[in-house]
């Protein structure tokens, strides 16, 4: 998920919640394949049986924050957290950019200062 704003505290106030309903809600919905195909073989998708019992108590945004887990700030940072993922071999960056209830404005405006600052930063 990558939000940018003009500064961190911004992104960070305009994404946080948005970020953590689809975090819980994803697992949520993946999870339900696991009950949904109960007692068939479900191959690389066996995984699923397990994450209705994960414990999402610890997880926060601000610990996925940290962990750039999420692309989320003002355009230096959002600069900063894309060039890890670069380091560590992505040459391609999907950006959920609207989950949830992120305002229309404040993601017309992320767009907009990701194409301005960030996607110009790795040409």
């Amino acid at each position: 998920m990558v939000h940018c704003a003009e500064t961190d505290a911004a992104a960070r106030q305009n994404a946080a919640e948005s970020v953590m309903w689809y975090l819980r809600r994803s697992i949520e919905l993946i999870g339900s394949l696991g009950a949904w195909q109960e007692g068939r073989e479900l191959g690389s998708y066996e995984y699923t049986r397990g994450l209705g019992a994960l414990n999402l108590s610890d997880v926060t945004f601000e610990l996925l924050d940290d962990m750039d887990a999420v692309i989320v700030g003002d355009p230096e940072t959002c600069i900063r957290k894309v060039k890890r993922y670069r380091e560590a071999g992505c040459d391609q960056l999907l950006c959920l950019m609207q989950p949830y209830k992120i305002p229309p404005g404040a993601v017309t405006r992320s767009i907009e200062l990701f194409g301005q600052y960030v996607i110009p930063a790795f040409r």
